[in-house]
C-alpha cells in the first residue's frame, strides 16, 4: 500500500479510526479515568479536538436535520456553559462542562445519516470488553481487591478503585455481543457472555444486577415476540447460565486460597457494614440534590459542585460524594432545571423516533436498534442509583450508542446543507480546549505558575497557601486564599487555612475574632468530613470564656468522634488511609479539658484502639 492509498484510507475512515482508538484508550489506560476532578482533563481536550476534526472530514456529507433534537441539545449545552460561568465552585468542573458540551456537535454530526462503520465500532467494543474483563480477572485473582474493578482504577492512588464504574461499563457493553452474534457463533457468544456476566457478578454491584435483570427481561420479551427461541438458542441460554455460575464459584474458590472473598448473602442483605454507605447515604444525596436544585433552579451550583454544595446539608459522617448518585438529579443540582429539561426533551425525541420508525426497519436493523436501546436503558437505569458517567469511557460509550441508534433510524435528507454553524462551534470549542490544555500541561510539567491561567485550578491556590503558611509567608498565603475564595465561595478548606493565619499569636495577622469566625465558617460549610477543622477550633478556645456556640461545637465533636470510631474499624470510605485518623487522635487530646473523668478515659481507650486499627489496615494495604 503506497502513501496515496494510505492517505485515501485515512480520509475515508478518519472518524471511525479516531473515535474507536480514542474510546479504547479511555477504557484501558490506568491513569486518565475520571474527567470530573481533572484526572482526565487531557482526554477531554483531545475529545474536543477529535470532534472538530470529524466535522472537517464529514462536513460535506448529507444528514437529516431534527429541529427538536437540535434545539434541546443546544439549550442543554448553553446552560451547561452558563452553569460553569456562574458557578459557585468555578475552580472545578471545566472538564465535565467541556465533555457535556462536546457531545452535542458529535451527536448532531453523526445522528442524521447512515454510519458505515457502526458494526466495526461494535467489534472494537466487543474486543475492548474482553480485554477489560480478562484484565479484571487477573487483578481479582492476584491482588487483594475484594470486588472486580477491571481497568477502572488509578494506578497512582490506592483508594481510586471503582468496581461500580466497571459494573456500569459491563451493563452498557454486553448487548453488543448479541448484535454481533451469528447462528454459527452462538456457542461462542454463550462463552463470551458467561465470562462478562461472571465479571459483572464479581463487581458485587447491586444496582448493576438490578439493571441487568431488567435488560434480560427486555431481551427475552423481544425474542419471544419474534418467535426467536428455538432448541439451539435455548441450549445456548442454558450453557451461558451454567458457565456463568460455574466460573463465578471457581474464580472465588481460587481467590479464597489467598485472599478474602465477599459474603454474597451479607452483600445482598446489606449486612456487610455498608447499610450506611449504600442505602441511607444515597437517599440523603437524592433529597439533598432536590434541595440544591430548588435553591438555584436556573443555572445550578455549577459543574462538579455537588460535593461543596451538599457538604453543608450533609446528614451522615463522611457521607459526602462527588455527585448525587443520580444522573438527572445531578444535572438539576449542578447545571439547573433548564439544562435538565433540554436533556430530557432530547431523550424523549430519540425515544419518539424509535417508536415511529422502528417498524419500517429491516430485521437486522431492528435487532441493532432494539439491543442497543437495551444497552442505553441499562446504563440509565444504573445511573439512576449510582452515577458513573464521570468516567469518559462510560460517558462516550453511552453517547455513541444513542448516536448509532439515531443514525440507523435517520431518513435520506431531502436537500444538502453544509453545517457551517456546527463547524464554527466545534472550532471554538477545540480552540478553547487546546488553550486550557496547554496551561494545564505546563502546570503539570513543573511550571506551577501557569496553573492560575486555566479555568480549572482546583486546589492550586489552597496548595500554594499551605506552602506559604509553612514558610510563615502569611501575607502571600492570604492573597492565595482570597483568590481561591473568589473562585469557590463554598471551599471550607480555604476558610480553615485563613483561620490558621489569624490564629497564630506570633504573627502580625493575629486576630482572635477572625480566627474563630474563619474556623466556624469552615465547620459550617463542611461539618462532617474533616476533623482538622474541629481540631483547630478547639485548640484556639479560651477555656474561661466559652460561648454558647462553643458549647454546641464541643458537644457535636463528642458525637462525631463516637461515630468515627466505628467508621475507622470498618475502614468506611477508606478513612483509615487518610489524615483524618491523626486529626481525630489529636482532637481527643485537645478535648481533654472539656470531658468528664469517665468520658476522658473512654475516649482515650477508643483513641488508642482507633490508631492501632488504622495502622494495621495501612500495613495490610502496603504489603498487598
Amino acid at each position: 500500500m503506497n502513501f496515496q492509498n494510505i492517505k485515501q484510507f485515512v480520509k475515508e475512515n478518519f472518524s471511525y479510526l479516531a473515535i474507536s482508538s480514542f474510546w479504547l484508550f479511555t477504557l484501558m489506560n490506568p491513569v486518565f479515568k475520571k474527567f470530573d476532578y481533572g484526572a482526565e482533563f487531557p482526554s477531554v481536550v483531545a475529545f474536543a479536538v477529535i470532534v472538530f476534526l470529524c466535522v472537517l472530514f464529514e462536513f460535506k456529507n448529507k444528514r437529516e436535520r431534527s429541529l427538536t433534537e437540535t434545539i434541546s441539545l443546544v439549550v442543554f449545552a448553553i446552560f451547561v456553559g452558563l452553569s460553569f460561568v456562574f458557578s459557585q465552585t468555578r475552580n472545578t468542573g471545566l472538564g465535565e462542562a467541556l465533555a457535556f458540551i462536546s457531545i452535542v456537535p458529535f451527536y448532531l454530526l453523526f445522528s442524521g445519516r447512515k454510519i458505515e462503520w457502526r458494526e466495526n465500532f461494535l467489534k472494537v467494543v466487543g474486543l475492548g470488553t474482553l480485554f477489560a474483563v480478562i484484565f479484571g480477572f487477573i487483578i481479582y485473582l492476584f491482588k487483594d481487591q475484594t470486588r472486580m474493578i477491571g481497568p477502572f482504577f488509578n494506578k497512582d492512588y490506592y483508594a481510586h478503585q471503582w468496581p461500580n464504574a466497571f459494573a456500569l461499563y459491563l451493563v452498557t457493553a454486553w448487548p453488543v455481543f448479541l448484535i454481533l452474534v451469528r447462528k454459527k457463533t452462538q456457542r461462542w457468544a454463550a462463552v463470551f457472555l458467561s465470562i462478562i456476566f461472571t465479571a459483572l457478578l464479581l463487581t458485587y454491584s447491586r444496582g448493576a444486577l438490578i439493571a441487568l435483570a431488567g435488560q434480560l427481561l427486555l431481551v427475552a420479551i423481544y425474542y419471544v415476540s419474534n418467535s426467536r427461541f428455538n432448541l439451539r438458542l435455548n441450549l445456548n441460554v442454558i450453557l451461558t447460565i451454567v458457565l456463568t455460575v460455574g466460573l463465578f464459584y471457581v474464580t472465588n474458590y481460587v481467590r479464597a486460597q489467598k485472599y478474602e472473598t465477599v459474603n454474597i448473602e451479607e452483600r445482598i442483605n446489606f449486612g456487610d457494614n455498608q447499610n450506611l454507605t449504600s442505602k441511607q447515604e444515597r437517599m440523603d444525596f437524592w433529597v439533598g440534590a432536590i434541595k440544591l436544585a430548588e435553591e438555584k433552579p436556573i443555572t445550578g451550583f455549577g459543574p462538579f459542585s455537588f460535593r461543596y454544595a451538599y457538604n453543608g446539608i450533609q446528614k451522615t459522617l463522611l457521607g459526602s460524594a462527588d455527585h448525587s448518585h443520580n444522573v438527572f438529579l445531578k444535572i438539576a443540582a449542578e447545571n439547573g432545571l433548564v439544562a435538565l429539561a433540554g436533556f430530557l426533551i432530547f431523550l424523549l425525541a430519540v425515544f419518539a423516533k424509535i417508536l415511529t420508525r422502528f417498524k419500517k426497519l429491516s430485521s437486522e436493523d431492528k435487532d441493532f436498534v432494539y439491543l442497543l436501546s437495551v444497552a442505553v436503558l441499562g446504563s440509565f437505569a444504573h445511573n439512576m442509583i449510582d452515577y458513573n458517567l464521570n468516567f469518559l469511557a462510560n460517558f462516550l460509550l453511552l453517547i455513541i450508542f444513542i448516536t448509532l441508534i439515531s443514525s440507523v433510524l435517520s431518513k435520506e435528507p431531502k436537500r444538502e446543507s453544509k453545517p457551517y454553524i456546527l463547524l464554527a462551534s466545534t472550532l471554538l470549542i477545540a480552540v478553547f480546549a487546546i488553550y486550557q490544555g496547554i496551561f494545564f500541561v505546563l502546570s503539570l510539567g513543573g511550571y506551577n505558575s501557569f496553573a492560575k491561567y486555566y479555568n480549572f485550578p482546583r486546589d492550586y491556590y489552597n496548595l500554594a497557601a499551605e506552602k506559604a503558611i509553612s514558610e510563615d509567608s502569611y501575607f502571600e498565603a492570604k492573597i492565595y486564599l482570597e483568590e481561591q475564595l473568589s473562585l469557590n465561595t463554598l471551599d471550607a478548606k480555604s476558610y480553615y487555612l485563613l483561620g490558621k493565619i489569624y490564629c497564630d499569636q506570633g504573627a502580625s495577622f493575629f486576630d482572635p475574632v477572625k480566627c474563630k469566625e474563619s474556623l466556624a465558617e469552615a465547620i459550617k460549610l463542611d461539618p462532617m468530613n474533616d476533623f482538622s477543622y474541629y481540631k483547630e477550633y478547639v485548640r484556639n478556645l479560651n477555656l474561661g470564656f466559652l460561648t454558647d456556640e462553643d458549647g454546641k461545637v464541643l458537644e457535636k465533636v463528642k458525637i462525631l468522634l463516637n461515630q468515627y470510631f466505628y467508621l475507622v474499624e470498618y475502614n468506611v470510605h477508606f478513612t483509615s488511609y487518610t489524615n483524618n485518623v491523626e486529626s481525630a487522635y489529636e482532637l481527643i487530646d485537645l478535648m481533654s479539658p472539656y470531658l468528664t473523668g469517665n468520658q476522658r478515659e473512654n475516649f482515650t481507650e477508643k483513641r488508642d484502639q482507633m490508631m492501632k486499627t488504622a495502622t494495621r489496615q495501612r500495613l495490610d494495604k502496603t504489603f498487598n
